[in-house]
């Protein structure tokens, strides 16, 4: 039988706080990867160049951080909006560096930017992202 011994043991401290410390978007590491891909392969230059969607009331947003949330909500398991923007709120920040940018639309700002699409900016989008379904159509 070993001896016992007299030595410290250090342990971690465990602290309680009634604060919630939010997880990231399950969806946060793919969105990250995609980003990523389309910065490096310059994707985001014909997308500000052919997108032109109405920016009435966006303030200082333009068309990728729309895109940025609706990248993130695509690699997401949420079915609504909402649920993804709720989510990635406390993550906004981060989120938005991806692409160098300061701040995340609000979910309001996002609908009313949706709701101005017309339909040269849905083609645009299409012939970016789907060359082959544009052609079809």
């Amino acid at each position: 039988m070993p001896a016992e011994t007299t030595d410290d043991i250090s342990v971690a401290p465990v602290i309680a706080t009634s604060t919630p410390d939010p997880s990231p978007p399950v969806a946060l590491a793919e969105t990250a990867v995609w980003a990523r891909h389309l910065w490096d392969r310059w994707w985001l230059m014909p997308i500000c160049a052919t997108v032109v969607a109405p920016s009435a009331r966006s303030g200082t947003y333009c068309t990728i951080d729309f895109l940025l949330m609706l990248l993130l909500h695509a690699c997401g398991p949420h079915e609504r909006l909402r649920e993804t923007l709720r989510e990635a709120g406390p993550f906004a920040g981060t989120i938005m560096a991806l692409w160098a940018r300061h701040a995340m639309p609000s979910q309001s700002q996002l609908s009313r930017w949706l709701a101005r699409l017309d339909e040269l900016a849905v083609r645009a989008f299409r012939t970016l992202f789907c060359p082959t379904s544009v052609a079809m159509a």
